[in-house]
């Protein structure tokens, strides 16, 4: 199961070019977002299960569901006198919402292009098994 919504992925190595064009090529004051690949959560967890083998039906879990569940647990929070770092219900909206961007202008200022995110997830997945 996962929540709507998604983010832009990158890989490590990729952040290192991304730091190496910038120190060679960048422009002072320029903000550079660096990025490999904008991702939904169930497309992300549909390549990792792919790249581990698994087999498996992905659920995207309804927003309301999501929050209502949130408003419970900061009910909870509040009777044991807790405070979260965050507001649970209102971290849904950030959570569910599709966080993407166009790294190519960038990619291109810096000269790199995108590469090694599913290097990246294999690797991720070697590493948790």
């Amino acid at each position: 199961m996962c929540p709507q919504g998604g983010t832009n992925a990158i890989a490590v190595p990729q952040v290192a070019r991304a730091i190496l064009g910038a120190v060679e090529r960048g422009k002072g004051g320029e903000i550079y977002l660096v990025g490999n690949e904008n991702l939904t959560y169930s497309n992300l967890l549909k390549r990792l299960m792919n790249l581990a083998g698994i087999e498996k039906q992905i659920f995207v879990l309804p927003n309301g569901l999501i929050k209502a569940c949130m408003i419970f647990l900061k009910a909870i929070h509040r009777m044991r006198g807790k405070e979260s770092g965050l507001d649970p219900v209102a971290f849904v909206d950030l959570l569910t919402k599709e966080m993407f961007f166009d790294p190519s202008p960038s990619q291109t200022a810096l000269g790199c292009d995108p590469v090694g995110l599913d290097d990246a997830l294999k690797d991720t997945i070697e590493a948790c098994a």
